[in-house]
């Protein structure tokens, strides 16, 4: 390729609005640009090719089939098993900036073994991170890596090295029914005007963590049912609505408005509280062990105190609901666990009936590609790997209008050419702005024909990654060369 062929143009002015290091670089590269949408341009859609190459060729040489869907389903496939002798089944499709992979098999699976060779070549090669296995439920793993772009984030242990998404739900017991002892220290107090927990506290000269919140929640669930339920946690911690979903298998949670609390609840907003409600209710694992707690007494104006939850409120399900934060416990090894920040590369999903495994896999590629350009980086630009490069070489006539100079180049150039990616930058610019173009696309080899080729038949050959340069002489660079490198 010609650099007067490369389109778009690299910019040193990029637009307000990319936060990140990585993001700018990748704007001004030209590789790929951000507007209404994001487009990758001819030199970084070789890069994704690169990629999706490698993981294709590892998961076909493991005789997955390519297919095509317009959305992910494994259950369409899943219909149409009539006999258990055809499996296993293997198939893989790309969708937009995404490769699927299924696995259906009554054997020993082989998907997870396969996942973890593409990270690991991933991870050696080129990031040089180690990635983080996040348990976002029972049956899915999510594969992150930290990275200054946080899309997501996820609780990590450094005791056990176990890492949670925020969403996952860490407990869950249903509390069988019993009957509540009296408890002849709790009583009621009276509040006027005190509605939210900072007023409680203020009031009645507590903490946070002395209170219980107490949402009703309007829940509905795939079969059409519908039910009001009341979520307790501590006053110093909100609930994670996802992960009381999850809990409860419904597939959508709404706090009732006042209206509902009045009619369902028999309360009313800011003094709901746990005590002789008629409704399910949940309540995360931290309420468990308190003592003296301060309760809404579902009576205006009126608080409970000293509340024993083990003895005083009827609870259905046990759980963990609320939102996490640094430095709550693991539980694993009940140590403080930190809040890492990253990027999704792999979901992986596995469930099993009978003696059948069903395993799917998503790799995000964009994720993947930005990863490589992230950990691959100086404030010149990329640098990329032989890999992953669009090309390997970037051939620069320091003097174009020098006629011996740029036929040596375009000889050098067509030589490669017929075996490698290479680009040759025809402009008419100055040396210094070739060579800035050169690093920032991230180029692994830059061959300079200049005044020591007139004087004495040399090039000069600089690495990007360590910025050495050596000479050689003009007829020794072929194919030949550069495989030895």
């Amino acid at each position: 390729m010609k650099a007067t062929e490369i389109f778009p143009k690299s910019v040193f002015n990029i637009p307000a609005g990319l936060k990140y290091d990585t993001e700018k670089l990748l704007y001004k590269s030209g590789l790929l640009r951000s507007g209404e949408t994001l487009t990758f341009y001819s030199l970084g859609v070789k890069i994704l090719d690169k990629i999706k190459e490698i993981i294709i060729n590892r998961i076909e040489a493991e005789n997955f089939q390519k297919i095509y869907q317009f959305e992910p389903s494994i259950e369409d496939i899943k219909r149409e098993i009539y006999n258990e002798k055809i499996l296993p089944l293997n198939f893989y499709f790309l969708n937009d900036f995404t490769l699927y992979s299924y696995e259906i098999t009554n054997i020993t699976p082989k998907l997870p073994r396969i996942l973890n060779q593409i990270l690991d070549y991933f991870m050696q090669k080129i990031i040089s991170q180690k990635y983080f296995t996040v348990a976002e439920s029972n049956e899915k793993i999510i594969y992150s890596f930290s990275s200054e772009k946080r899309d997501f984030a996820f609780l990590h242990c450094p005791g056990c090295s176990n890492s949670y998404s925020l969403n996952y739900v860490s407990y869950k017991k249903e509390i069988e029914p019993k009957k509540l002892k009296k408890n002849e220290s709790m009583k009621k107090v009276y509040t006027p005007g005190i509605k939210t927990i900072s007023e409680l506290c203020s009031f009645l000269n507590i903490s946070p963590e002395k209170t219980i919140k107490t949402m009703i929640y309007k829940v509905n669930y795939n079969n059409n049912k519908e039910e009001y339920i009341a979520a307790l946690v501590k006053g110093s911690r909100n609930i994670n609505e996802e992960k009381l979903k999850r809990v409860l298998g419904a597939y959508k949670v709404t706090l009732a408005n006042e209206e509902e609390i009045i009619n369902f609840g028999h309360t009313k907003m800011g003094f709901a509280g746990p005590i002789g409600l008629d409704m399910k209710v949940i309540a995360d694992r931290d309420i468990i062990d308190m003592k003296e707690a301060v309760v809404g007494a579902n009576e205006e104006d009126y608080h409970i105190i000293d509340v024993i939850p083990e003895k005083d409120i009827k609870i259905d399900i046990v759980c963990d609901i609320k939102e996490n934060k640094d430095n709550d416990l693991c539980p694993v090894c009940n140590r403080p666990m930190e809040i890492i920040e990253g990027q999704i590369v792999v979901e992986f999903s596995t469930s099993k009936e009978n003696n059948i495994t069903f395993n799917s896999m998503k790799i995000d590629l964009f994720n993947l590609f930005y990863l490589i350009s992230e950990k691959n980086r100086d404030s010149e630009g990329l640098i990329f790997t032989p890999e992953f490069s669009p090309a390997l070489c970037y051939i620069i006539p320091i003097n174009v209008k020098n006629e011996s100079i740029l036929n040596a180049s375009k000889e050098i150039y067509e030589k490669l050419i017929k075996y490698l990616d290479v680009i040759i930058d025809d402009r008419e610019d100055s040396p210094g702005v070739k060579f800035k173009d050169a690093d920032l696309l991230g180029i692994p080899y830059k061959i300079i024909i200049g005044n020591k080729f007139i004087k004495e038949g040399k090039v000069e050959i600089k690495e990007r990654k360590t910025g050495k340069s050596f000479e050689i002489e003009f007829n020794n660079i072929n194919i030949e060369f550069f495989n030895t490198l």
